[in-house]
């Protein structure tokens, strides 16, 4: 009987950690700052397993991220604003310059947190201007929604296919098209790295 109890306390403490984790991480949907930060974080490391090297205040970029198995390594600027991301954007900045640092085998993603204080089913569509869209091309970097890497998170839990997913974020240049990705990730060919 002892042993069933602390066999039960233990996994009560695993499922207390769990929820605190998934608590958490809901708060990519309406947090910015630290907050939003420590979100993307636990995504990244605690739920994806990968290595995530966090940068110093005041660096043009928030994170550092590989995943060996995928063969990705992302840079990760994050923002939360109240409406979309237009060209004088300052996390928009901070990425420009990165790119003069960037080494070939990097992927800059400026990850945000659009609408933060809009209910979800309430946010529009535009997340980034046409310019900021054109810029992102131009310069073959990715533009992604915290909402997105949310429903990322969430598929992953089941499908176990974070590789995958991390290359589909790798591969984008432009905004992150979640249901299009989806279709790819999930299917029996899935991802492969673009040169």
């Amino acid at each position: 009987l002892l042993n069933r109890i602390e066999k039960t306390r233990t996994e009560l403490e695993a499922l207390n950690l769990q929820l605190k984790r998934f608590r958490l991480i809901d708060s990519l949907l309406y947090a910015s700052g630290k907050a939003l930060e420590t979100a993307v974080e636990t995504v990244f490391k605690d739920e994806w397993g990968c290595e995530v090297k966090r940068m110093p205040p005041g660096h043009t970029i928030d994170f550092k991220v590989t995943h060996p198995q995928a063969g990705v390594q992302l840079v990760i600027e994050v923002a939360g604003v109240k409406d979309k991301i237009r060209k004088g954007n300052s996390e928009l900045t901070q990425v420009l310059t990165y790119l003069n640092y960037k080494t070939p085998e990097e992927k800059i993603v400026l990850l945000t947190n659009t609408h933060r204080e809009t209910r979800i089913d309430e946010r529009p569509k535009e997340n980034f201007t046409k310019e900021v869209i054109e810029i992102a091309e131009k310069n073959g970097f990715c533009l992604m929604t915290a909402w997105d890497l949310y429903r990322l998170w969430k598929d992953s839990l089941q499908s176990k296919l974070v590789d995958r997913i991390l290359l589909s974020i790798y591969n984008t240049s432009g905004v992150y098209q979640y249901e299009q990705n989806y279709a790819q990730i999930f299917s029996s060919s899935g991802c492969e790295k673009l040169p």
